[in-house]
């Protein structure tokens, strides 16, 4: 077992923990909160929304602020203070516009980690930390649904939004009294990231686009193996259980992951993940006629859920070692930003591709398009990070 010292599980570990639990106990609250206002599913959607639009955001508002420090520390005091608004006042459009606010934040907050771990763990031990941190976020998706469930009672709904408020204050004292034991290696933002979308286009072109790939394989996982369980008239019971089973599974190979860049390298851990994920899409069309509709769905469910647990962490990985050090805090807002365009596509794409043709041609076209582009990612990231290929610690 690595060894990554206090200052990597005070100053980074414990806030991702208590981060992800903020923003998962504000989900699970919002219905509740939503319903004692009077509110139906109609608003609760709308305020759930404009979270997830905030987090697609953060990224980008981000890239100005040059520590990692100050990044993570300033936006988890955001985030507190917009659930703390959210559970005072009652008015929706506000609740909507504090819930983006919140959503930035809590997107900012992983740019700012990233950047803490990049400058806090030598090269060779950067794989296994960043599956560290990817473990510590899960985590928090388990602690926030039962801190939110141990603060909501009939009488004040608003317990959860409370507990998200907390948390995130939490997570901002903890950042700030991180006492390193050496100096952490952050470059101070040199320009905006649009300036840095023009500078490093080619390599944003050409990997970050391809990259992408690998977030929207990830969430059409999420999407399409209900929906597929639907369309096949499989017990909702069983999909459940296979949803499950497929989280358990991407959560117990983060480690594995992480263990595969710091020897190999990053691509020898993506690519395979993204081939996987590929797969394991285009298993349930390809097989209809072949295999029962339940062992279809189980066998995709497994083998997407191994594989993006090969992948998880490593897109924020890939950005750091591919970023400028006199620019990392605007690249990466470039880099995220365009990598994580696969995430917001995912749904929107299979619906309408769906609507317009059908669910199996739909899922064809995303394993297709995703192995495609891991393909490209494989060839041309080798062209900007000379030891994509390679151990991390390894010489060029």
């Amino acid at each position: 077992m690595i060894r990554l010292g206090k200052q990597v599980a005070l100053g980074i570990l414990l806030p991702t923990v208590a981060a992800s639990a903020s923003g998962a106990s504000f989900l699970i609250s919002v219905p509740a909160v939503v319903s004692a206002r009077g509110g139906g599913l109609v608003e609760s959607s709308a305020i759930i929304t404009a979270y997830m639009l905030g987090v697609a955001a953060g990224a980008a508002l981000a890239s100005r602020v040059g520590s990692g420090r100050t990044l993570a520390a300033g936006s988890a005091a955001v985030a507190s203070a917009s659930f703390a608004t959210i559970a005072v006042f009652e008015l929706v459009p506000l609740l909507a516009v504090m819930a983006t606010v919140a959503g930035a934040a809590s997107s900012a907050f992983g740019m700012g980690r990233v950047i803490l771990l990049a400058g806090s763990v030598s090269p060779e031990r950067l794989g296994t930390a960043s599956s560290f941190a990817g473990a510590a976020a899960r985590a928090g998706d388990v602690i926030g649904p039962l801190a939110a469930a141990l603060a909501i009672s009939s009488k004040t709904p608003e317990g959860g939004l409370w507990a998200s408020a907390g948390l995130c204050a939490v997570t901002a004292v903890l950042v700030v009294s991180s006492n390193p034991a050496a100096p952490i290696r952050e470059a101070a933002a040199r320009q905006g990231m649009l300036a840095s979308l023009y500078r490093h286009r080619a390599v944003l072109v050409q990997v970050a686009v391809p990259a992408s790939a690998i977030s929207l394989l990830r969430t059409a996982r999420v999407v399409v193996l209900p929906l597929w369980g639907a369309h096949a008239s499989i017990d909702p019971a069983l999909v459940a259980v296979l949803l499950s089973a497929s989280s358990a599974l991407d959560a117990l190979f983060l480690f594995g992951a992480g263990w595969i860049v710091d020897r190999f390298g990053i691509l020898w851990a993506l690519v395979p993940a993204g081939a996987g994920m590929s797969a394991s899409l285009a298993l349930l069309p390809l097989s209809a006629n072949l295999l029962p509709a339940p062992a279809a769905l189980t066998a995709a469910a497994l083998i997407a859920g191994v594989a993006a647990g090969f992948s998880g962490g490593l897109m924020s990985l890939l950005g750091v070692l591919l970023a400028p050090d006199d620019n990392r805090p605007a690249f990466l807002s470039a880099y995220l930003t365009v990598a994580n365009a696969g995430m917001v596509v995912a749904p929107a794409a299979i619906g309408a591709v769906a609507t317009a043709a059908s669910l199996p041609i739909a899922v064809l076209a995303v394993a297709v398009v995703g192995g495609a582009a891991v393909t490209v990612l494989g060839v041309r990231a080798p062209r900007f990070l000379v030891a994509a290929w390679k151990p991390l610690g390894a010489k060029d």
